[in-house]
Parts: structure tokens; C-alpha cells; sequence
């Protein structure tokens, strides 16, 4: 430290002391700059501690919000999205809604299951109808040649009639029936037309029906036939109808066959013809043969002849004299 003498200068000025800061600096420098580094390791150690190791991060995964059962369509509401440890999140589970959103599940899954490429599937195309709340539907095979099957179209309204195989008797099953499909019409490209009649002379109809009725025209269509008449749409008013017996001449009988003819009294006409082969031939009658004649002849006269006849045989002998 410079100092000057006491005193005034020449100047007339006085001299103060002058003191040097730089050493007593020098400390404070040194703990801010290892207060920095402290601090910037505790930083980076937190941070490193809050990531972790890469089975300790957390991944966002689609979740189901509800038990989802199988073949559900799903929607918004029925998914959501939350973190997951990376060790227990497989490769192809989901990662956003729109994923899954539109799909049908493929099993059963419950609530919390995180969802997978595996848990959902494309949705089936949705049916063209729509079935009320309690009823059924019900597909049936009737009659095509026989009944109203080839005018009925989806939205009609029929009655079903039904006749056993061994009963004569013909019965309406039941009445005011709503048709809603003919998936007969729309494989072979006819879309919403008439009823198409399968190679075996059937026409199949989904109609919409109680459990009831559904029981009872399975067990219908298992013991006889079932055929069809078409309503007026505006005609909901059920009739009582009661079974009507087929008349005999309508009746499904064999005829039966006439008695068997004795062989020899059949003619030869109504005789099936058979496979040549053995004959069966009556033995033949034995020909009565003629007596055995006796030689006659005059009293033998030398150089004379005898005719002799055994049977239908006629011999000349000529007799020694």
C-alpha cells in the first residue's frame, strides 16, 4: 500500500491512503464457483433420478375403462389413456385411441386391461336391420313353389302355416310375423328384392319373433313343413283360425298294390319283362302209345310175304314155304 507522507503537497492537496481489494476478493470467488458446480451436480442427479433406468420410465398406453365384452365396437368412452412402467408395456400395445377407436374387441377384457394389436379386430359390417327389444330373429326355411315366399319382400308382414309330416291337418302357427332380411336375395346380388329359392325348393326368411314363437317354429320346422301368406301391412288384428284336415283325395297315401295274380292266370301283357334266364317248363304229358300189334297173316303158303306193324311201324317179311 502506497502511502503518502502527512501533509499537505506542494499542491497544497493531502494524501490519502490507498488500499488494494483484489486479495480480499479472491475467497468469495472461489465459493460461488464450487456453490455453481454443487449445484449443477445435485441438478443432474435429480433429473437422472426422476428418468431412471429405461425399466423404471413411464410410456402412455390405451387402457379399457370398462369390462369390455367380447365382439364390443369400441368408442370414446369406453377407453382411456394412462402411464404405464415400460417394463410391463409390451411392443404393440396401443399407444393412442384412434388405434382402437371403430374396432370390435376380439375377447373378453377386463377393465384396466391395456390394449393390444391382439385385442382388437376390424369391426363386422353392421346389419341392414335392427331387431326390437325383446324379440327375436329368426331364420325359417319355407316352401318356395307353395305359399306367398316369392312375393315377400323385408318390412312385410306374414302369417306362418304349418303341417306336420304324419298329420293331415294343416295349422297357423303364427300371425301379424315382421320379415326384416332375405339373405337369399342379397347372396345372389339381388339386394332388398324378392325371396331366391335354394336348390332344394326352400326360401329362407329372417323374421323377427318372441322367444316363444322361436322355440315353436324350430320344433315346426323339425317335425313338417312351413310355408307362408302375406299379410297387409296395415292388418295387425290377429284371427283365430282353426286346423284344417287335408281332404282325402289330397291326402299323401301310397296306392296300394294289387294282389299278386296266380302266374298261370296272368297274361302274358302285364307280365314285367325280366332278364333272360332258365324257364320253368312243365313236364310233358306221356303220348299213349298204341298197342303192340300181333303179326296176321293167312295160313302160310309157300312164297308168300306177312306185313308186320309194331306201333306206327310198318315191315313186309317174306315166309319160307
Amino acid at each position: 500500500m502506497d502511502c503518502a507522507p502527512a501533509g499537505s503537497c506542494g499542491n497544497g492537496w493531502h494524501t490519502v491512503p490507498v488500499r488494494n481489494d483484489s486479495t480480499m476478493n479472491r475467497p468469495l470467488i472461489i465459493a460461488a464457483v464450487v456453490l455453481g458446480v454443487v449445484s449443477t451436480g445435485i441438478t443432474y442427479w435429480l433429473l437422472s433420478r426422476a428418468a431412471g433406468s429405461p425399466e423404471q420410465r413411464l410410456v402412455k398406453v390405451v387402457r379399457a375403462k370398462r369390462e369390455l365384452p367380447l365382439g364390443t365396437v369400441l368408442r370414446s368412452e369406453d377407453l382411456e389413456v394412462g402411464p404405464v412402467r415400460m417394463a410391463t408395456a409390451t411392443r404393440d400395445a396401443l399407444r393412442s385411441p384412434a388405434d382402437a377407436i371403430g374396432r370390435a374387441t376380439t375377447q373378453d377384457l377386463p377393465a384396466g386391461t391395456v390394449l393390444t394389436r391382439a385385442h382388437v379386430a376390424p369391426a363386422p359390417a353392421a346389419p341392414s336391420y335392427t331387431v326390437e327389444g325383446g324379440m327375436r330373429a329368426f331364420i325359417i326355411a319355407v316352401e318356395a313353389q307353395v305359399g306367398a315366399a316369392r312375393l315377400v319382400r323385408p318390412g312385410d308382414r306374414i302369417d306362418i302355416l304349418y303341417m306336420g309330416v304324419d298329420s293331415k291337418a294343416a295349422q297357423v302357427l303364427a300371425q301379424n310375423i315382421r320379415v326384416i332380411e332375405l339373405p337369399d336375395a342379397k347372396i345372389a346380388g339381388k339386394g332388398e328384392g324378392k325371396a331366391t329359392a335354394t336348390p332344394e325348393g326352400k326360401a329362407n326368411l329372417v323374421v323377427e319373433v318372441t322367444p316363444d314363437e322361436a322355440a315353436c317354429l324350430f320344433a315346426a320346422h323339425t317335425t313338417g313343413v312351413l310355408s307362408v301368406a302375406l299379410r297387409n301391412r296395415s292388418d295387425t288384428v290377429p284371427v283365430l283360425v282353426e286346423p284344417v284336415l287335408a281332404p282325402p283325395a289330397a291326402a299323401s297315401e301310397e296306392p296300394q298294390a294289387p294282389p299278386e295274380r296266380p302266374r298261370d292266370a296272368e297274361p302274358r301283357s302285364s307280365q314285367p319283362n325280366r332278364e333272360p334266364g332258365p324257364r320253368d317248363v312243365a313236364p310233358p304229358l306221356p303220348v299213349p302209345r298204341p298197342a303192340p300189334v300181333e303179326s296176321v297173316s293167312s295160313p302160310m303158303t309157300p312164297g308168300k310175304r306177312v306185313t308186320v306193324i309194331r306201333g306206327t311201324d310198318r315191315q313186309v317179311v317174306d315166309v319160307e314155304e
